[in-house]
């Protein structure tokens, strides 16, 4: 079978918090597969991961232009743009800000922007995989434009379809619904959301996540009681994380169980606030903040941890999860799981066989939850071996990318037309910032 032409649609690329993406990236050109990635350039740090490192020479990135937030600045880097730009393809330029046929997403000049990318050479690919479903919208506008041609596969992860449609209404994805060619959300409970939203069901795909079973081997961690026992956190630093709750938990812990030990790995906008209640509970001996680690270092220290714990909550905003990849790693490795009752997780951790979970914001129950799995060695034992098995018969990101491969050369064969450029487009399409 010939190679595909394939293209991610992302926001800044890499991301050290979106491995899950390279992962997909990775697989499909390890697949003999032509892979370009549409994104916003990356930080240094999240260049120095090994993945990046690896594969940095072997993917076609063609960059935009960083989005500015404010409006001020948005409008004065758009003339700029304009100016620098505007001889290579006036036409096409000049698509991006026809306001009256393409309403808001004109309007706001992120069209403008991702215009920048096509203006020499429109993007051809048998297949866009969008990530989020802000890149879905944005897909099915350059596509009527004229920028870009192939079926549009989107993503939904979890923000975008909580968070997003808090503000955005209900309404906020029929256009992609309509456009768009397949819709894989990361979890089933994400599937019937997107299907009670109007997303016809023949368009829908369960697709999950996954984990490079490599870089995060199982070990039995046998029922050793002498070491201090150590409670470990992976993720971004926000609110849905939970992680005031499970400091909380940790530091009732720590007066009956001096010997605990609390890592949590990550980094973001709550990291004063969170590091200001480690404190205030008289707990920096016990809890640390590490900030990000590699993945790598990750892998070292879920292997040297005893219990992994996710505390997820629905954030005020309505943000909330999808799986996060962190479990599945930390279940690879044979860890059991404290976490909650949200969104996806129990399908992933299922309760009282690979974890147990606990109602969210329910600090006595992970409290106790806690307590269980340190004092009975055993049942640790037990739920990471469970959980490990879970994880390589449903969240192996080889048996995954095989899927992913079959999913994208059946869409790319789909004889159904893309939608013609001419169409005009609803004018409620909006573009904003709706990852977490």
């Amino acid at each position: 079978m010939r190679p595909l032409n394939l293209a991610f649609f992302v926001g800044e690329f890499p991301k050290i918090s979106e491995t899950f993406i390279v992962n997909q990236i990775v697989g499909m050109i390890d697949r003999g597969h032509e892979v370009t990635v549409y994104g916003e350039p990356a930080s240094t740090t999240a260049l120095l991961h090994p993945i990046v490192r690896q594969y940095q020479n072997r993917w076609k990135i063609r960059s935009r232009p960083a989005i500015p937030e404010s409006r001020t600045t948005r409008s004065l880097g758009a003339v700029g743009l304009v100016l620098r730009h505007g001889l290579r393809n006036p036409r096409l330029l000049a698509r991006s800000v026809d306001f009256k046929k393409l309403g808001r997403c004109s309007v706001s000049l992120k069209l403008l922007y991702s215009t920048i990318p096509f203006l020499e050479h429109p993007g051809r690919h048998d297949v866009i995989s969008c990530h989020f479903a802000d890149y879905g919208l944005l897909g099915i506008a350059l596509r009527q434009m004229g920028a870009l041609q192939g079926k549009i596969v989107t993503t939904f992860h979890g923000t975008d379809i909580s968070f997003y449609l808090e503000k955005a209404g209900p309404a906020a994805y029929l256009p992609l619904f309509q456009r768009g060619d397949l819709f894989l959300p990361v979890s089933e409970y994400w599937r019937g959301k997107l299907m009670s939203l109007g997303c016809p069901k023949e368009k829908v795909e369960v697709h999950h996540m996954g984990v490079d079973r490599t870089l995060f081997p199982f070990r039995d961690r046998g029922a050793d009681q002498r070491h201090p026992v150590r409670l470990v956190s992976v993720g971004r630093l926000v609110e849905k994380k939970g992680l005031c709750y499970s400091i909380k938990a940790a530091a009732q812990l720590a007066k009956t169980h001096p010997r605990i030990h609390y890592e949590i790995v990550g980094d973001g906008p709550l990291r004063g606030e969170l590091s200001a209640l480690i404190n205030l509970l008289g707990v920096r001996d016990k809890i640390v903040l590490t900030g990000w680690k590699t993945g790598e270092e990750i892998s070292r220290i879920l292997d040297a941890a005893d219990i992994l714990v996710a505390p997820s909550v629905t954030a005020r905003n309505g943000d909330q999860e999808g799986i996060p990849v962190t479990i599945m790693e930390g279940m690879s490795t044979g860890l059991p799981v404290v976490s909650t009752w949200h969104s996806g997780i129990p399908e992933l951790v299922r309760d009282r066989v690979s974890g147990l979970l606990a109602p969210e914001r329910d600090v006595a129950a992970l409290t106790s939850h806690l307590l269980a799995i340190i004092e009975r060695p055993e049942l640790r034992r037990q739920m990471g071996a469970a959980g490990s098995a879970i994880v390589q018969a449903n969240y192996n990101i080889d048996a995954l990318n095989d899927r992913l491969e079959t999913i994208f050369r059946t869409c790319a064969a789909d004889s159904r037309n893309e939608n013609p450029t001419n169409d005009k487009i609803p004018k409620f399409i909006r573009f904003r910032a709706i990852r977490g």
